[in-house]
């Protein structure tokens, strides 16, 4: 059916039909109401008719917030809003008593792990394999620094997709767990490869030699230690998570600081054995080095089959490697400055603070980071 332009001049009150202003179509009830199916005017005149079988999902947009005011993992498109909801522009409201309460005891255990990790490195850097081969204080900042780059950046992905809404289908929230937990166990191991090289790198520049079997112990030490920390805090990061969302917590307050509570210590620890126990292996199976290093690269197969099941940790196989490899880099030459200070008389002691102003900071950073993707 076609309206002539007399006609279409009256569908529309006097004057022009401002913004925000709803076109009145009382002139026409008949032609609103002829057919079953709902109507809409084309800019041309004419009026196309709708088909009732297609369902037309509301479009998101910058504008729309993904943390609600009820529950953190509930996403505001899936309830229905009001007229006084649709005029209210400001985001959700959360008390700054409720925000308190959560971030808190986290960041009280973030800094009650740092410093246990800094009394940790000052035992541990008077242990044979320390004395041996000073490089691993070069390999101390870059593999703590993983907690930042790769456990805090998985918990503020998963944080960000329970208040997105994108976690309340079972299904879609093991393939999201999953996809990412394989996405950073190859990460883990990438970059556990990396800082070896790089420490190697910049411990032969600085002393002009680096024996071969230094190198598999760095190699050896360092992949074992950002793999198996990654796992386990990987496991951890997935608990708290899915615990916040069913208490109804913003995981963006607890899931951060837990992960710096942990990362620290857990990896500290894991370096230092494994570099004791490789330490104890060099002279008699030096094999053992090469068969550990071997295994987890051919594991890097399996993890990205597994990583590509999921569009989000899909795309970041290709796009998700310049920042972390950079934050690498940088880690490494603060521990090539960390292992000229230890070696330094006038500096005993700084050794205690080296984690405690790490991870402080990037659990700080890390925390507030998550909050602008949801408000």
């Amino acid at each position: 059916m076609v309206v002539s332009g007399s006609h279409n001049e009256k569908l529309s009150p006097k004057g022009s039909v401002g913004k925000g202003t709803i076109p009145q179509y009382g002139s026409y009830p008949s032609a609103l109401q002829n057919t079953g199916s709902p109507q809409r005017f084309i800019s041309n005149g004419s009026i196309s008719t709708i088909s009732p079988s297609i369902h037309h999902e509301p479009e998101c947009t910058e504008t729309d917030f993904l943390l609600p005011s009820q529950l953190y993992g509930r996403s505001t498109l899936s309830r229905s809003t009001t007229a006084k909801d649709a005029d209210d522009s400001g985001p959700p409201a959360e008390s700054l008593r409720s925000m308190l309460l959560q971030i808190l005891v986290p960041f009280l255990l973030a800094g009650i792990g740092t410093i246990c990790a800094g009394m940790l490195l000052e035992v541990v850097q008077s242990w044979d394999v320390f004395q041996e081969i000073t490089e691993l204080f070069i390999l101390v900042p870059a593999v703590l620094g993983m907690k930042g780059n790769l456990e805090m950046t998985l918990a503020s992905r998963l944080s960000t997709a329970v208040n997105a809404g994108k976690m309340e289908s079972t299904r879609e929230k093991w393939m999201l767990i999953v996809g990412n937990l394989a996405l950073k166990q190859l990460q883990a191991t990438v970059l556990g490869l990396l800082a070896s090289l790089m420490a190697t790198g910049l411990g032969w520049m600085a002393e002009g030699q680096m024996p071969l079997h230094h190198v598999m112990l760095l190699c050896s030490a360092s992949v074992s230690t950002a793999f198996i920390a990654s796992l386990l805090q990987g496991f951890i990061m997935v608990g708290v998570i899915i615990g916040s969302m069913r208490m109804g917590i913003n995981p963006d307050n607890v899931a951060t600081p837990m992960a710096a509570s942990f990362g620290d210590l857990i990896t500290l620890a894991l370096l230092a054995f494994f570099s004791q126990w490789f330490f104890s292996l060099i002279e008699l199976y030096p094999y053992v080095l090469y068969l550990v290093d071997m295994f987890f690269l051919c594991l890097i197969p399996l993890w990205v089959v597994i990583s590509s099941k999921h569009p989000a940790s899909q795309l970041l196989l290709h796009t998700g490697w310049e920042p972390i490899i950079t934050a690498m880099v940088i880690s490494s030459i603060g521990g090539l400055i960390l292992d000229k200070a230890v070696s330094d008389p006038n500096l005993a002691g700084i050794i205690l603070y080296a984690p405690v102003i790490n991870g402080e900071s990037s659990s700080l950073g890390s925390g507030h980071k998550g909050l602008p993707l949801v408000w």
